[in-house]
């Protein structure tokens, strides 16, 4: 039983390799491998209203804000590898150390605890507005955005103050002004790609 060659049409020897006449391999082609789905680019940056953020995290006791913060340094991380080292670390110690020195804070523990987390969150806070300059920096976007030690200044005061109201004022503020230099970052970014 005779086939043929499919690359020039002669007849070959059942079995054979190759074709006599041109020498092409006779085994059968594979299919070349289909491709996979292209990667997903990652999500843009996104804008925050900082009015929502603020109010949300009233309504929460401040969960909403901490969820936000989070998705703003990650989306920094992600614009900017090795941006933020320690953020990993600083953010879960703070929330750990947080949630144990408010369930303490009867004991003279939670009082130190509750101290700790608010130097735990200065660093991360720091950190994370040093991220957020430096994208901009590195993106050749300028826009004006607070200073990393005020926004540090301001949560901390805000921090070490929040039994009374003014502690509350200035927390507002902070958050305020955070989301507000993110939301100038992502505009910026956005108008460099268009």
């Amino acid at each position: 039983m005779s086939t043929f060659c499919p690359h020039c049409g002669q007849p070959t020897h059942a079995g054979a390799a190759f074709c006599p006449a041109t020498g092409a391999s006779l085994a059968p082609s594979t299919p070349p491998p289909r491709p996979g789905p292209a990667p997903m680019p990652p999500p843009p940056l996104e804008e925050y209203g900082p009015g929502g953020v603020i109010l949300l995290s009233f309504l929460t006791c401040g969960i909403f804000g901490v969820v936000r913060f989070y998705q703003c340094a990650q989306a920094y991380r992600r614009e900017l590898p090795g941006a933020a080292p320690n953020f990993e670390w600083q953010f879960w110690t703070y929330v750990i150390v947080s949630l144990i020195g408010a369930a303490t804070s009867s004991f003279g523990i939670g009082f130190v605890l509750l101290l700790g987390a608010v130097v735990i969150g200065a660093l991360m806070l720091s950190e994370v507005c040093a991220a957020r300059e430096e994208l901009a920096r590195r993106t050749g976007v300028a826009p004006h955005l607070t200073s990393s030690s005020t926004q540090v200044t301001l949560w901390v005061l805000g921090e070490v103050l929040a039994l009374v109201v003014v502690g509350l004022v200035l927390i507002v503020i902070q958050g305020v002004q955070f989301f507000e230099d993110h939301n100038t970052v992502v505009r910026a970014l956005r108008k460099r790609v268009t």
